[in-house]
């Protein structure tokens, strides 16, 4: 089980309008785990119906998180998966935040918040640019998105900032005051960014004003992990760590509906821990949403009625395709749900895949789903692979992912006119093909 970072209370806020840092009250704990509710591993899955995804495909750009405002990954087409093409050092590890492939080229911010432009067929770097400067000991987290060759970055120390990707020049820079732990989106001309305090600011893509901005409920224990907004239409979906779920319209911040995912509960942790750290993913009329500890929903997104829910948690974005879901929970359990009721059609536990394969299981965070060639794959921090059938939930063979050995995959790969970028736990970010 992954170990996670708390924190209780407000935590430290680094103000670089006036390079100030102030100390708020509050303390950082470490957890290890979080509680899991086991309503999964007990369940019987059913026994009907059969599984049937869409044919797959590639796309040319990876902008947003899950390529796109929805977050959603789509049925990924590879070729093969032969050969490391090249190894690049973006910087210090970890690489918090989520990279970008645009224009020939591939985006990331290190650890100590350098934006790095590395070419997408050679590996080389091709310019850096300090953006978020670190105090003493911090480590970057926040992310970035892209549009029309602009790239927008929320940072860990309250800012958004604007750089022009052919000219490396800094457009804007707005300081909100609080830490952004989570890529931005870009939409209608704003640039929606939330922060770990559960602010929502939309900022004018073009000056970097803020255009509104929405405050919903604290929460005394927050992960440094957030989500991204998904769109939905006019409106934007939220999720907070106070576990609650809005949707505002994407003008004006207006109010559509909201929902408490999970309230303020002591968990068997002894710590409160309502927080949604995935992204909301929205496809058709429904948004799907899972706390980090043990509650999934399904929403209407036009009303903001609850369709049904799961005992389920989840830091990992699940991946949907033709009425199915496909999540890697928590508990490292592997499961398709029906999109109609959230029933269980099959599930497949890692620890007993390691087991069956001799593999070490302990000491390991996995990460995924993602849906390859009708195949669904997730991926270890000390370079396994498990090749995991869609229709069965039963491994599938090992041998073609022999190439990922050494290749210690720290977040979800991202795929583009198919190859694979992967970012490892040592900071090296490498292409796959």
């Amino acid at each position: 089980m992954r170990k996670l970072w708390l924190s209780i209370a407000v935590i430290t806020l680094f103000l670089t309008a006036c390079d100030k840092k102030e100390i708020l009250p509050g303390k950082r704990e470490a957890i290890s785990g979080i509680a899991v509710n086991d309503n999964l591993r007990s369940a019987a899955p059913i026994k009907a119906g059969n599984i049937t995804i869409n044919s797959p495909s590639k796309i040319d750009s990876y902008t947003d998180i899950a390529g796109n405002k929805q977050h959603n990954s789509i049925h990924y087409k590879i070729d093969s998966l032969n050969k490391v093409l090249w190894k690049t050092s973006i910087g210090r590890s970890p690489i918090n935040s989520n990279i970008l492939v645009f224009g020939e080229n591939v985006y990331a911010v290190d650890s100590q918040g350098t934006l790095v432009c590395i070419s997408e067929q050679s590996g080389k770097k091709l310019w850096e640019k300090r953006i978020a400067k670190q105090p003493d000991g911090a480590v970057f987290s926040g992310g970035m998105a892209i549009n029309n060759g602009v790239i927008y970055i929320a940072t860990n120390i309250g800012t958004i900032v604007a750089i022009d990707s052919k000219t490396q020049k800094e457009l804007w820079i707005k300081s909100v005051k609080y830490p952004l732990h989570g890529a931005p989106l870009y939409v209608s001309g704003k640039i929606i960014a939330s922060s770990i305090e559960n602010q929502t600011f939309a900022i004018d893509a073009n000056n970097g004003s803020i255009v509104w901005t929405k405050t919903f409920n604290k929460e005394q224990t927050i992960m440094e992990k957030t989500g991204t907004p998904a769109v939905f239409g006019n409106d934007i979906i939220c999720a907070c760590s106070s576990g609650d779920i809005i949707s505002l319209n994407i003008q004006n911040g207006a109010d559509n509906w909201s929902d408490v995912l999970v309230p303020s509960n002591t968990s068997d942790s002894g710590v409160t821990i309502s927080h949604i750290a995935m992204s909301p993913l929205v496809f058709g009329d429904n948004v799907l949403v899972a706390a980090s500890e043990s509650k999934m929903v399904l929403i209407d997104a036009i009303s903001g009625i609850r369709i049904w829910e799961q005992n389920i948690g989840t830091l990992n974005s699940p991946v949907i395709n033709n009425g199915w879901i496909f999540i890697l929970t928590n508990d490292n359990i592997v499961a398709c749900l029906s999109c109609k009721d959230g029933s269980i059609k099959w599930k497949a536990d890692i620890r007993d895949i390691c087991s069956s394969l001799n593999k070490k299981y302990e000491n390991r965070e996995w990460t995924g789903p993602l849906i390859i060639n009708g195949e669904i794959l997730v991926f270890s921090n000390a370079g396994d692979v498990l090749d995991i059938d869609v229709s069965t939930g039963k491994l599938k063979g090992q041998k073609k992912y022999e190439i990922f050995k050494g290749v210690n995959t720290a977040k979800v790969p991202v795929i583009v006119d198919g190859q694979m970028f992967v970012v490892t736990s040592r900071g090296d970010l490498c292409k796959i093909g």
